[in-house]
């Protein structure tokens, strides 16, 4: 059909809609080791894009959820000002809220409910010293608290940090199915 001309071959530049769709979070798709400026840059506007939750770990009276090109640059709790604040999934953000709101109140708290608090912590010591950085690394697939640290503790900012991001993301789509029971 295609040596008779009823089916049209055409070339572009760029990714293909199914390529845009893996990167958009649809489909499984490991990028290649070295990113185009593409799908770097589709990459980006996915991060940017991602809804990532905020909760002041101090009083556990304040939480929200922000797309992470609008997270304020100081992080700070409206409420009672302090610069402790958790970066949790955006799903999450009420959870960690009334789980440091349980602690604060020196209510018991379940072994599960001691790991979450400790990594809601966790991200506040890192939003403490990397600012919004910290929600834009971990707004990528897979990636929690400890690998945000090591990401963070290696490259500053800028497109040096978002090619890390991609590079960590990559590695868990790796190493992910080793991990699960």
């Amino acid at each position: 059909l295609i040596k008779k001309g009823h089916i049209k071959i055409e070339i572009r530049n760029g990714l293909s809609p199914l390529g845009k769709l893996g990167l958009n979070r649809k489909y499984e798709i490991v990028p290649p080791e070295k990113p185009t400026k593409e799908i770097f840059e589709i990459f980006k506007e996915r991060l940017e894009n991602t809804e990532i939750g905020l909760v002041c770990c101090q009083c556990g009276k304040w939480s929200a959820v922000y797309r992470v090109k609008n997270i304020p640059k100081a992080l700070v709790c409206p409420i009672c000002l302090a610069r402790l604040i958790g970066v949790v999934p955006a799903k999450y953000s009420e959870d960690a809220r009334k789980l440091v709101k349980k602690n604060s109140e020196n209510k018991k708290l379940t072994q599960q409910e001691k790991k979450w608090l400790t990594m809601t912590l966790d991200s506040g010591s890192l939003a403490i010293n990397y600012g919004p950085d910290v929600a834009k690394v971990m707004a990528g697939r897979g990636i929690g608290v400890a690998t945000a640290k090591r990401v963070l503790a290696k490259h500053v900012n800028g497109e040096d940090l978002l090619a890390a991001t991609l590079d960590a993301e990559r590695q868990y789509v790796k190493n992910r199915r080793f991990w699960k029971g």
